[in-house]
Protein backbone atom coordinates (compact mmCIF):
# COMPACT_ATOMS: atom_id res chain seq x y z
CA UNK A 1 0.00 0.00 0.00
CA UNK A 2 1.64 3.26 -0.88
CA UNK A 3 1.95 5.66 2.13
CA UNK A 4 1.16 8.31 -0.41
CA UNK A 5 -2.39 7.67 -0.88
CA UNK A 6 -2.75 6.74 3.23
CA UNK A 7 -2.16 10.66 3.59
CA UNK A 8 -4.75 12.42 1.81
CA UNK A 9 -8.04 11.11 1.24
CA UNK A 10 -10.20 10.20 -1.73
CA UNK A 11 -13.07 9.67 -3.08
CA UNK A 12 -14.08 7.54 -5.85
CA UNK A 13 -17.20 6.72 -7.70
CA UNK A 14 -17.63 3.62 -10.05
CA UNK A 15 -19.97 5.22 -12.09
CA UNK A 16 -22.21 2.64 -14.47
CA UNK A 17 -25.32 2.74 -16.50
CA UNK A 18 -27.21 0.75 -13.42
CA UNK A 19 -25.79 2.63 -10.72
CA UNK A 20 -22.95 4.23 -9.01
CA UNK A 21 -20.36 2.66 -6.44
CA UNK A 22 -19.14 5.59 -3.51
CA UNK A 23 -15.96 4.48 -2.19
CA UNK A 24 -14.31 6.11 0.12
CA UNK A 25 -10.67 5.76 1.41
CA UNK A 26 -8.73 7.43 3.86
CA UNK A 27 -11.80 8.26 5.88
CA UNK A 28 -12.53 7.55 9.13
CA UNK A 29 -15.71 5.76 9.77
CA UNK A 30 -16.73 5.72 6.43
CA UNK A 31 -17.84 2.80 4.41
CA UNK A 32 -18.76 2.33 0.48
CA UNK A 33 -22.39 2.66 -0.54
CA UNK A 34 -24.23 1.89 -3.67
CA UNK A 35 -26.70 3.52 -5.25
CA UNK A 36 -28.92 2.45 -8.12
CA UNK A 37 -29.34 5.08 -11.08
CA UNK A 38 -33.32 4.79 -11.14
CA UNK A 39 -33.19 6.08 -7.06
CA UNK A 40 -34.41 9.56 -6.55
CA UNK A 41 -32.57 11.11 -4.12
CA UNK A 42 -29.48 9.01 -4.34
CA UNK A 43 -27.69 11.75 -6.62
CA UNK A 44 -27.94 14.42 -3.70
CA UNK A 45 -26.95 11.84 -1.11
CA UNK A 46 -23.57 11.45 -2.95
CA UNK A 47 -22.82 14.97 -3.30
CA UNK A 48 -23.59 15.65 0.05
CA UNK A 49 -21.16 12.92 0.89
CA UNK A 50 -18.62 14.11 -1.11
CA UNK A 51 -19.32 17.93 0.02
CA UNK A 52 -18.71 16.70 3.68
CA UNK A 53 -14.86 16.32 2.78
CA UNK A 54 -13.79 19.21 0.77
CA UNK A 55 -10.16 18.11 0.95
CA UNK A 56 -10.30 14.81 -0.51
CA UNK A 57 -9.52 13.79 -3.94
CA UNK A 58 -12.31 13.07 -6.64
CA UNK A 59 -11.83 10.57 -9.27
CA UNK A 60 -14.48 9.21 -11.33
CA UNK A 61 -13.92 5.15 -12.90
CA UNK A 62 -15.98 4.94 -15.65
CA UNK A 63 -18.05 1.50 -16.20
CA UNK A 64 -20.75 2.60 -19.16
CA UNK A 65 -21.35 1.20 -22.19
CA UNK A 66 -20.86 4.35 -24.00
CA UNK A 67 -17.08 3.83 -24.42
CA UNK A 68 -15.75 2.96 -27.95
CA UNK A 69 -11.86 1.03 -28.36
CA UNK A 70 -10.17 1.10 -31.73
CA UNK A 71 -6.58 -0.48 -31.96
CA UNK A 72 -4.35 1.44 -34.75
CA UNK A 73 -0.71 0.77 -36.28
CA UNK A 74 0.87 3.71 -36.98
CA UNK A 75 3.57 4.03 -39.45
CA UNK A 76 7.06 4.94 -38.13
CA UNK A 77 7.66 8.51 -37.78
CA UNK A 78 8.43 11.99 -35.46
CA UNK A 79 6.69 12.68 -32.19
CA UNK A 80 5.25 15.87 -33.60
CA UNK A 81 3.61 13.77 -36.81
CA UNK A 82 2.93 11.32 -34.66
CA UNK A 83 0.44 13.34 -32.24
CA UNK A 84 -0.89 14.99 -35.45
CA UNK A 85 -1.55 11.96 -37.14
CA UNK A 86 -3.36 10.34 -33.99
CA UNK A 87 -5.52 13.30 -33.67
CA UNK A 88 -6.95 13.39 -36.75
CA UNK A 89 -7.63 9.34 -36.30
CA UNK A 90 -9.42 10.23 -33.16
CA UNK A 91 -11.77 12.89 -34.84
CA UNK A 92 -12.51 10.27 -37.95
CA UNK A 93 -12.93 7.08 -35.42
CA UNK A 94 -15.09 8.96 -32.87
CA UNK A 95 -16.70 11.90 -34.49
CA UNK A 96 -19.43 12.26 -32.41
CA UNK A 97 -17.32 12.07 -28.91
CA UNK A 98 -17.11 14.26 -26.47
CA UNK A 99 -13.71 13.09 -24.68
CA UNK A 100 -10.96 11.46 -27.08
CA UNK A 101 -7.81 9.67 -25.98
CA UNK A 102 -5.63 7.23 -26.88
CA UNK A 103 -3.02 4.86 -25.23
CA UNK A 104 0.06 3.38 -26.59
CA UNK A 105 0.96 -0.10 -26.58
CA UNK A 106 3.27 -1.56 -24.11
CA UNK A 107 5.45 -3.33 -26.07
CA UNK A 108 4.55 -2.41 -29.81
CA UNK A 109 6.07 1.46 -30.02
CA UNK A 110 3.83 2.29 -33.26
CA UNK A 111 0.26 0.54 -32.18
CA UNK A 112 -2.08 2.64 -30.19
CA UNK A 113 -5.57 1.90 -28.76
CA UNK A 114 -8.20 5.09 -29.86
CA UNK A 115 -10.74 6.10 -26.90
CA UNK A 116 -13.93 7.88 -27.26
CA UNK A 117 -16.34 8.72 -24.69
CA UNK A 118 -19.67 10.17 -26.19
CA UNK A 119 -22.24 12.25 -24.86
CA UNK A 120 -24.81 9.54 -23.58
CA UNK A 121 -22.24 8.64 -20.99
CA UNK A 122 -23.85 9.05 -17.69
CA UNK A 123 -20.37 9.67 -16.59
CA UNK A 124 -20.37 13.49 -18.21
CA UNK A 125 -23.20 14.51 -15.59
CA UNK A 126 -21.16 14.02 -13.01
CA UNK A 127 -18.43 15.37 -14.05
CA UNK A 128 -20.12 18.32 -14.98
CA UNK A 129 -21.68 18.41 -11.83
CA UNK A 130 -18.35 17.42 -9.38
CA UNK A 131 -16.85 20.26 -11.74
CA UNK A 132 -15.80 22.25 -8.66
CA UNK A 133 -14.09 19.44 -7.27
CA UNK A 134 -11.37 19.14 -10.63
CA UNK A 135 -12.58 15.59 -10.89
CA UNK A 136 -10.19 12.93 -12.49
CA UNK A 137 -11.48 10.43 -15.26
CA UNK A 138 -10.47 6.93 -15.15
CA UNK A 139 -11.65 4.43 -17.16
CA UNK A 140 -12.52 0.69 -15.79
CA UNK A 141 -11.35 -1.47 -19.19
CA UNK A 142 -8.07 0.37 -18.98
CA UNK A 143 -7.36 -0.14 -15.34
CA UNK A 144 -9.03 -3.57 -15.21
CA UNK A 145 -5.92 -3.97 -18.08
CA UNK A 146 -3.39 -3.83 -15.15
CA UNK A 147 -5.56 -5.66 -12.89
CA UNK A 148 -5.44 -9.09 -15.07
CA UNK A 149 -1.64 -8.48 -15.21
CA UNK A 150 -1.71 -8.94 -11.50
CA UNK A 151 -3.90 -11.47 -11.22
CA UNK A 152 -2.27 -14.09 -13.73
CA UNK A 153 -0.64 -16.97 -12.84
CA UNK A 154 1.64 -17.45 -16.29
CA UNK A 155 3.22 -13.92 -17.32
CA UNK A 156 3.92 -15.57 -21.02
CA UNK A 157 0.37 -15.66 -22.26
CA UNK A 158 -0.09 -13.49 -24.67
CA UNK A 159 -3.82 -13.49 -24.88
CA UNK A 160 -5.74 -13.24 -22.02
CA UNK A 161 -9.59 -12.14 -20.81
CA UNK A 162 -10.90 -11.56 -16.97
CA UNK A 163 -14.55 -11.13 -16.84
CA UNK A 164 -16.15 -9.83 -13.76
CA UNK A 165 -19.67 -8.92 -12.71
CA UNK A 166 -20.01 -5.20 -11.66
CA UNK A 167 -22.93 -4.36 -9.42
CA UNK A 168 -22.75 -0.94 -11.76
CA UNK A 169 -23.05 -2.40 -14.78
CA UNK A 170 -23.37 -6.17 -15.43
CA UNK A 171 -20.54 -8.18 -16.45
CA UNK A 172 -17.42 -6.56 -18.28
CA UNK A 173 -14.84 -7.97 -20.35
CA UNK A 174 -11.32 -7.44 -20.52
CA UNK A 175 -8.89 -8.97 -23.07
CA UNK A 176 -5.34 -7.93 -23.26
CA UNK A 177 -2.66 -8.77 -25.24
CA UNK A 178 1.04 -8.75 -24.25
CA UNK A 179 -0.26 -6.67 -20.81
CA UNK A 180 -2.26 -3.98 -23.27
CA UNK A 181 -6.20 -3.37 -23.32
CA UNK A 182 -7.47 -4.92 -26.98
CA UNK A 183 -10.72 -5.11 -26.28
CA UNK A 184 -13.65 -4.90 -23.90
CA UNK A 185 -17.13 -5.37 -23.77
CA UNK A 186 -20.22 -4.83 -21.37
CA UNK A 187 -22.84 -7.38 -20.87
CA UNK A 188 -26.37 -7.16 -19.21
CA UNK A 189 -26.58 -9.13 -16.11
CA UNK A 190 -28.81 -12.44 -16.17
CA UNK A 191 -32.75 -11.15 -15.33
CA UNK A 192 -33.42 -13.93 -12.94
CA UNK A 193 -29.94 -13.95 -10.89
CA UNK A 194 -29.73 -17.95 -11.08
CA UNK A 195 -26.16 -19.16 -11.11
CA UNK A 196 -27.08 -21.36 -13.97
CA UNK A 197 -28.26 -18.78 -16.10
CA UNK A 198 -24.78 -16.45 -15.28
CA UNK A 199 -22.89 -19.28 -16.30
CA UNK A 200 -24.48 -20.08 -19.39
CA UNK A 201 -24.78 -16.10 -19.96
CA UNK A 202 -20.69 -15.96 -19.60
CA UNK A 203 -20.08 -18.84 -21.65
CA UNK A 204 -21.92 -17.18 -24.15
CA UNK A 205 -20.54 -14.04 -24.14
CA UNK A 206 -17.11 -16.19 -24.63
CA UNK A 207 -17.99 -17.26 -27.39
CA UNK A 208 -18.96 -14.26 -29.43
CA UNK A 209 -15.79 -12.70 -28.41
CA UNK A 210 -14.20 -15.16 -29.64
CA UNK A 211 -15.08 -14.61 -33.11
CA UNK A 212 -14.28 -10.91 -32.40
CA UNK A 213 -10.73 -11.82 -31.81
CA UNK A 214 -10.12 -13.62 -34.62
CA UNK A 215 -10.02 -10.25 -36.49
CA UNK A 216 -7.66 -8.89 -33.61
CA UNK A 217 -4.74 -11.41 -34.68
CA UNK A 218 -6.15 -14.16 -32.65
CA UNK A 219 -4.98 -17.53 -34.78
CA UNK A 220 -6.02 -20.01 -31.93
CA UNK A 221 -9.07 -19.90 -29.46
CA UNK A 222 -6.57 -22.62 -27.27
CA UNK A 223 -3.81 -19.35 -27.07
CA UNK A 224 -6.47 -17.76 -24.82
CA UNK A 225 -6.27 -17.97 -21.12
CA UNK A 226 -9.62 -16.60 -19.14
CA UNK A 227 -10.11 -15.82 -15.48
CA UNK A 228 -13.96 -15.52 -13.92
CA UNK A 229 -14.16 -13.09 -10.89
CA UNK A 230 -17.54 -14.60 -9.29
CA UNK A 231 -18.12 -15.87 -6.00
CA UNK A 232 -20.69 -18.58 -7.14
CA UNK A 233 -20.98 -21.89 -5.51
CA UNK A 234 -22.48 -23.83 -8.04
CA UNK A 235 -20.37 -26.68 -9.21
CA UNK A 236 -22.57 -26.84 -12.75
CA UNK A 237 -19.66 -25.16 -14.82
CA UNK A 238 -20.10 -27.75 -18.07
CA UNK A 239 -20.85 -24.38 -20.10
CA UNK A 240 -17.66 -23.20 -19.62
CA UNK A 241 -15.62 -26.80 -20.26
CA UNK A 242 -16.80 -26.92 -22.95
CA UNK A 243 -15.34 -23.32 -24.49
CA UNK A 244 -12.06 -24.19 -27.09
CA UNK A 245 -9.83 -21.87 -24.76
CA UNK A 246 -6.00 -23.27 -23.11
CA UNK A 247 -7.40 -22.67 -19.66
CA UNK A 248 -10.27 -21.05 -17.78
CA UNK A 249 -9.58 -20.08 -13.33
CA UNK A 250 -12.85 -19.05 -11.42
CA UNK A 251 -11.60 -16.56 -8.00
CA UNK A 252 -13.89 -14.61 -5.98
CA UNK A 253 -13.85 -10.79 -5.89
CA UNK A 254 -12.60 -11.19 -1.90
CA UNK A 255 -9.43 -13.87 -3.10
CA UNK A 256 -8.66 -11.14 -5.21
CA UNK A 257 -8.44 -8.59 -3.26
CA UNK A 258 -6.46 -10.29 -0.41
CA UNK A 259 -4.23 -12.25 -2.75
CA UNK A 260 -2.55 -8.82 -3.95
CA UNK A 261 -3.35 -7.23 -0.77
CA UNK A 262 -5.75 -4.21 -1.32
CA UNK A 263 -6.72 -1.90 2.50
CA UNK A 264 -10.01 -3.30 1.62
CA UNK A 265 -12.42 -5.95 -0.25
CA UNK A 266 -15.47 -6.83 -0.61
CA UNK A 267 -17.22 -9.04 1.47
CA UNK A 268 -16.50 -12.52 1.50
CA UNK A 269 -19.48 -14.44 -0.57
CA UNK A 270 -20.11 -10.95 -2.89
CA UNK A 271 -20.34 -11.67 -6.02
CA UNK A 272 -19.35 -8.32 -7.53
CA UNK A 273 -16.37 -6.97 -7.92
CA UNK A 274 -16.46 -3.04 -8.32
CA UNK A 275 -14.48 -2.87 -4.85
CA UNK A 276 -11.68 -4.57 -6.44
CA UNK A 277 -11.05 -2.95 -9.33
CA UNK A 278 -11.53 0.41 -6.75
CA UNK A 279 -9.16 -1.29 -4.50
CA UNK A 280 -6.64 -1.46 -7.76
CA UNK A 281 -6.93 2.33 -8.40
CA UNK A 282 -6.78 3.83 -5.24
CA UNK A 283 -3.49 2.13 -4.41
CA UNK A 284 -1.59 3.75 -7.23
CA UNK A 285 -0.64 7.55 -7.56
CA UNK A 286 -2.11 7.79 -10.29
CA UNK A 287 -4.68 6.00 -13.05
CA UNK A 288 -2.79 4.36 -16.20
CA UNK A 289 -5.19 6.60 -18.20
CA UNK A 290 -5.76 10.27 -16.54
CA UNK A 291 -8.82 12.41 -18.25
CA UNK A 292 -9.90 15.62 -17.52
CA UNK A 293 -12.93 17.35 -19.84
CA UNK A 294 -11.42 20.71 -20.99
CA UNK A 295 -13.02 23.27 -19.34
CA UNK A 296 -12.36 21.66 -15.89
CA UNK A 297 -8.51 20.90 -16.96
CA UNK A 298 -8.35 25.15 -17.87
CA UNK A 299 -9.30 25.64 -14.44
CA UNK A 300 -7.42 23.39 -12.60
CA UNK A 301 -4.62 24.68 -14.22
CA UNK A 302 -4.72 28.06 -13.31
CA UNK A 303 -5.71 27.02 -9.68
CA UNK A 304 -2.73 25.28 -9.59
CA UNK A 305 -0.74 28.03 -11.25
CA UNK A 306 -2.27 30.20 -8.40
CA UNK A 307 -1.32 27.61 -5.79
CA UNK A 308 2.30 26.75 -7.26
CA UNK A 309 2.74 30.73 -7.21
CA UNK A 310 1.94 31.10 -3.79
CA UNK A 311 4.05 28.22 -2.66
CA UNK A 312 6.80 30.03 -4.88
CA UNK A 313 6.38 33.23 -2.93
CA UNK A 314 6.07 31.01 0.55
CA UNK A 315 9.49 29.36 -0.38
CA UNK A 316 11.34 32.65 -1.60
CA UNK A 317 9.90 34.25 1.85
CA UNK A 318 11.58 31.11 3.62
CA UNK A 319 14.19 31.39 2.23
CA UNK A 320 14.98 34.87 2.75
CA UNK A 321 14.09 34.11 6.56
CA UNK A 322 16.65 31.50 6.86
CA UNK A 323 19.44 34.09 5.25
CA UNK A 324 18.56 36.76 7.37
CA UNK A 325 18.58 33.84 10.37
CA UNK A 326 22.46 32.80 8.90
CA UNK A 327 23.33 36.32 8.76
CA UNK A 328 21.93 36.94 12.36
CA UNK A 329 23.52 34.23 13.52
CA UNK A 330 27.01 35.05 11.87
CA UNK A 331 26.63 38.38 13.46
CA UNK A 332 25.67 37.08 17.33
CA UNK A 333 28.83 34.62 16.92
CA UNK A 334 30.61 37.79 16.19
CA UNK A 335 29.41 40.03 18.47
CA UNK A 336 29.57 37.12 21.34
CA UNK A 337 33.40 37.02 19.92
CA UNK A 338 33.51 40.30 20.61
CA UNK A 339 32.60 40.78 24.10
CA UNK A 340 34.35 37.15 24.90
CA UNK A 341 37.65 38.93 23.78
CA UNK A 342 36.80 41.95 25.57
CA UNK A 343 35.95 39.89 28.60
CA UNK A 344 39.31 38.24 28.27
CA UNK A 345 41.36 41.43 27.83
CA UNK A 346 39.81 43.14 31.31
CA UNK A 347 40.25 39.81 32.68
CA UNK A 348 44.01 40.17 31.79
CA UNK A 349 44.15 43.84 32.67
CA UNK A 350 43.15 42.99 36.02
CA UNK A 351 45.45 40.47 36.26
CA UNK A 352 48.25 42.41 35.29
CA UNK A 353 47.53 45.01 37.91
CA UNK A 354 47.06 42.65 40.04
CA UNK A 355 50.83 41.31 39.85
CA UNK A 356 52.22 44.65 39.52
CA UNK A 357 50.45 45.68 42.90
CA UNK A 358 52.11 42.53 43.89
CA UNK A 359 55.59 43.55 42.79
CA UNK A 360 55.53 46.78 43.65
CA UNK A 361 57.79 46.29 46.72
CA UNK A 362 60.68 45.10 44.77
CA UNK A 363 59.50 47.02 41.49
CA UNK A 364 59.45 50.69 42.54
CA UNK A 365 62.78 50.76 44.44
CA UNK A 366 64.56 49.36 41.72
CA UNK A 367 62.46 52.64 39.15
CA UNK A 368 63.74 54.98 41.33
CA UNK A 369 67.17 53.22 41.49
CA UNK A 370 67.36 53.15 37.69
CA UNK A 371 66.64 56.80 37.52
CA UNK A 372 69.67 57.22 39.71
CA UNK A 373 71.89 55.33 37.95
CA UNK A 374 70.90 57.46 34.85
CA UNK A 375 71.45 60.55 36.20
CA UNK A 376 74.34 59.70 37.58
CA UNK A 377 75.76 58.57 34.48
CA UNK A 378 74.73 62.14 33.06
CA UNK A 379 76.94 64.03 35.87
CA UNK A 380 79.61 61.62 35.32
CA UNK A 381 80.15 62.18 31.68
CA UNK A 382 80.54 65.79 30.88
CA UNK A 383 78.85 67.49 27.80
CA UNK A 384 81.04 68.27 24.73
CA UNK A 385 82.28 72.62 25.16
CA UNK A 386 84.19 73.91 22.29
CA UNK A 387 86.28 75.48 24.77
CA UNK A 388 89.75 73.70 23.77
CA UNK A 389 89.05 74.00 20.04
CA UNK A 390 88.92 77.57 20.30
CA UNK A 391 91.86 77.93 22.79
CA UNK A 392 93.83 76.07 20.34
CA UNK A 393 92.64 77.85 17.56
CA UNK A 394 93.50 80.96 19.71
CA UNK A 395 97.11 79.72 19.56
CA UNK A 396 97.15 79.23 16.07
CA UNK A 397 96.05 82.96 15.10
CA UNK A 398 98.37 84.57 17.41
CA UNK A 399 101.36 83.30 15.57
CA UNK A 400 99.72 83.88 11.92
CA UNK A 401 97.69 86.86 11.18
CA UNK A 402 94.36 84.83 10.72
CA UNK A 403 91.11 86.88 10.16
CA UNK A 404 88.11 84.69 10.84
CA UNK A 405 85.18 86.31 9.68
CA UNK A 406 82.52 83.09 10.66
CA UNK A 407 83.02 80.51 13.52
CA UNK A 408 80.33 77.87 14.02
CA UNK A 409 80.59 75.00 17.09
CA UNK A 410 78.27 71.85 16.18
CA UNK A 411 77.84 68.49 17.81
CA UNK A 412 76.62 65.56 16.15
CA UNK A 413 73.35 63.79 18.04
CA UNK A 414 74.98 60.96 19.78
CA UNK A 415 77.60 63.29 21.12
CA UNK A 416 80.72 61.60 19.39
CA UNK A 417 82.21 64.40 17.09
CA UNK A 418 82.51 68.20 17.25
CA UNK A 419 82.57 69.70 14.29
CA UNK A 420 84.31 73.88 13.70
CA UNK A 421 82.80 75.45 10.67
CA UNK A 422 85.94 78.25 9.87
CA UNK A 423 85.46 81.16 7.28
CA UNK A 424 88.78 82.86 6.78
CA UNK A 425 89.28 86.56 4.64
CA UNK A 426 92.91 86.67 3.26
CA UNK A 427 94.33 90.00 2.49
CA UNK A 428 94.57 91.07 -1.16
CA UNK A 429 98.10 91.25 -2.73
CA UNK A 430 99.23 94.34 -4.91
CA UNK A 431 100.40 92.34 -8.20
CA UNK A 432 98.99 91.24 -11.17
CA UNK A 433 95.63 89.91 -11.54
CA UNK A 434 97.26 86.16 -12.34
CA UNK A 435 99.76 86.76 -9.35
CA UNK A 436 97.49 88.08 -6.98
CA UNK A 437 95.89 84.50 -6.93
CA UNK A 438 98.16 82.35 -6.67
CA UNK A 439 99.35 84.22 -3.94
CA UNK A 440 96.49 84.13 -2.22
CA UNK A 441 95.56 80.87 -2.98
CA UNK A 442 99.39 79.85 -1.56
CA UNK A 443 98.31 82.23 1.41
CA UNK A 444 95.28 80.35 2.62
CA UNK A 445 97.41 76.89 1.89
CA UNK A 446 99.56 77.86 4.40
CA UNK A 447 96.90 79.18 7.29
CA UNK A 448 95.61 75.74 6.43
CA UNK A 449 98.43 73.63 7.40
CA UNK A 450 99.45 76.38 10.23
CA UNK A 451 95.92 75.20 11.80
CA UNK A 452 96.25 71.45 11.11
CA UNK A 453 99.43 71.47 12.97
CA UNK A 454 98.33 73.82 15.95
CA UNK A 455 94.75 71.69 16.48
CA UNK A 456 96.45 68.05 15.74
CA UNK A 457 93.50 66.17 17.29
CA UNK A 458 91.20 67.18 14.58
CA UNK A 459 90.70 66.90 11.03
CA UNK A 460 90.87 69.42 8.61
CA UNK A 461 89.39 69.69 5.45
CA UNK A 462 89.13 72.72 3.01
CA UNK A 463 85.35 73.27 1.93
CA UNK A 464 85.80 76.00 -0.11
CA UNK A 465 89.13 77.80 -1.76
CA UNK A 466 89.09 81.64 -1.85
CA UNK A 467 88.59 81.00 -6.09
CA UNK A 468 86.71 78.75 -7.99
CA UNK A 469 89.29 77.35 -9.87
CA UNK A 470 92.67 76.17 -8.56
CA UNK A 471 95.82 78.23 -10.13
CA UNK A 472 97.03 75.85 -13.04
CA UNK A 473 93.31 75.58 -14.40
CA UNK A 474 91.77 78.36 -17.49
CA UNK A 475 89.38 81.32 -15.83
CA UNK A 476 87.22 81.36 -18.83
CA UNK A 477 86.75 85.48 -17.94
CA UNK A 478 89.56 87.76 -16.03
CA UNK A 479 87.98 90.04 -13.53
CA UNK A 480 89.65 92.27 -10.53
CA UNK A 481 89.73 91.50 -6.75
CA UNK A 482 87.88 94.16 -6.32
CA UNK A 483 86.91 92.47 -2.54
CA UNK A 484 88.50 90.38 -0.37
CA UNK A 485 88.74 86.48 -1.04
CA UNK A 486 87.08 84.59 1.45
CA UNK A 487 87.75 80.56 2.19
CA UNK A 488 86.37 77.86 4.73
CA UNK A 489 87.48 75.18 6.53
CA UNK A 490 86.24 72.06 8.24
CA UNK A 491 87.86 70.73 11.46
CA UNK A 492 86.14 67.57 12.89
CA UNK A 493 87.30 65.40 16.27
CA UNK A 494 85.66 62.36 17.74
CA UNK A 495 85.04 63.18 21.07
CA UNK A 496 86.10 60.47 23.81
Amino acid sequence: MNLFLTVFPHILLVIGDDGIVVVPYGLEQEEPFFVQADQPLGEDDIVDFIDRYPCARLTLLADTLAQDFRSETLPPMGFSDRKKVLARRLALAFPSARLRAHLPFRKERNRFLLIGLHESNALFAWADRLQDRFPRIALLPVEGARLLQALTVDTSEPWRMMISRQKSGGFRQIVTLKGSLIFTRLTPPPADGTSLNEFALIARDIKATLEYLTRLGLRDPHDLSILILTATTDHNRSFLHALPVKTVRIMSPFDAAQRLRFPFSPERHCPFADLVFAASLLTRIRPTLCLMLPSVRSKWLSTLSRKIGLYVACFCLFLVSATALWRAGDLAAIVYRTQKEALLLSQNRHTLKRIQEQASPVTEPLGRLRLALERRHIYERPAPMPWRGLRLLTRASDEELIDLTGLTWSVNADASKETIALTLRLPTPEASLSDKRSETVETFTRLAHAIAEKLPDYTLTKLKPPYPAQPDETIQQETSLTTAPVGELSLQRTLP
